[in-house]
């Protein structure tokens, strides 16, 4: 490597000065002279952690009693958070078609005491149950997962990701620049199919029609969408091949990103809830 491609990759005391600490900045929400504690305050690998554990603790047990951790995170984020539960409401309407077929699924193929016959097709207590059940998760998890992206910036996500798989550099560097480019071009493939819907409507394109128009106009959309994530793509390889980028080297970040005593707070009482539930649990059988 030449010394030009050397300067590319300084050492983790390098530009200490210059670097910004994040968890300074995320205890300076003041308001009226006190910590003013907000979603967004808190790391994201915080936020990452409990949620893998809430979600797969939500999962792993059959009882009703392993939504209440999730469920009171859910309402504790709200709670800190600027989104409203009619917000809420409206980013999880889809949810609503997985409920229904989930309910309708597991009651036509559980046992159990009939609860509704209709030409031929049983529904049972058992299945309606079972369906609630998995109905409730799943929409705990989206809710949590809602709340995670919004109060959760895509560049902070990423820095997240390098920095938990920092020790793993060496041996899964080029999957980690696979994981961030993908997070980060996302945003941008919604933000170029916008602009290519929006100037083929302005050509008189038909996008309110039946199903077959649609169709169509999707297809007619694919290949100018296609095009420009190639072109993107090409200018950021481009991009990073002359800065000398690789995945192995460490790299000094702009931000400096620390945990704080909120961050391990929110994890100690996620892991405390969890805990107390199975417990709970144990006990009762």
């Amino acid at each position: 490597m030449d010394a030009s491609c050397a300067l590319s990759h300084r050492s983790p005391s390098s530009g200490e000065g210059t670097r910004v600490t994040v968890s300074e900045n995320r205890k300076n929400h003041v308001i009226s002279g006190r910590q003013h504690i907000t979603l967004s305050s808190f790391d994201a690998r915080a936020k990452i952690v409990v949620f893998l554990l809430i979600g797969t603790f939500t999962f792993s047990l059959s009882s009703p009693c392993g939504l209440v951790p999730g469920a009171i995170l859910a309402f504790l984020g709200m709670s800190v958070s600027d989104l409203k539960i009619w917000e809420l409401i409206k980013r999880m309407r889809f949810v609503a078609w997985f409920v229904v077929v989930i309910i309708i699924s597991n009651a036509l193929t559980g046992g159990g005491a009939v609860a509704l016959e209709f030409r031929g097709m049983i529904a049972t207590w058992d299945g309606i149950a079972k369906g609630l059940l998995l109905s409730a998760r799943i929409v705990l998890v989206f809710w949590l997962s809602i709340l995670l992206v919004l109060s959760t910036t895509v560049p902070e996500m990423i820095d997240a990701a390098e920095s938990s798989l920092q020790p793993f550099r060496r041996r899964f560097g080029f999957l980690l620049v696979i994981v961030n480019l993908t997070i980060t071009m996302g945003p941008m493939l919604v933000r170029a199919a916008q602009r290519i819907k929006t100037a083929q409507i302005a050509k008189g394109a038909d996008v309110g029609g039946g199903m077959f128009s649609q169709i169509r106009f999707a297809v007619s959309a694919a290949v100018p969408l296609f095009a420009n994530s190639f072109r993107m793509a090409d200018q950021l390889a481009t991009a990073m091949d002359s800065r000398c980028y690789d995945p192995v080297f460490l790299r000094t970040p702009f931000a400096d990103h620390r945990l704080n005593q909120n961050d391990g707070i929110l994890v100690f009482a996620s892991v405390g809830l969890m805990l107390v539930v199975g417990l709970v649990l144990i006990a009762s059988t």
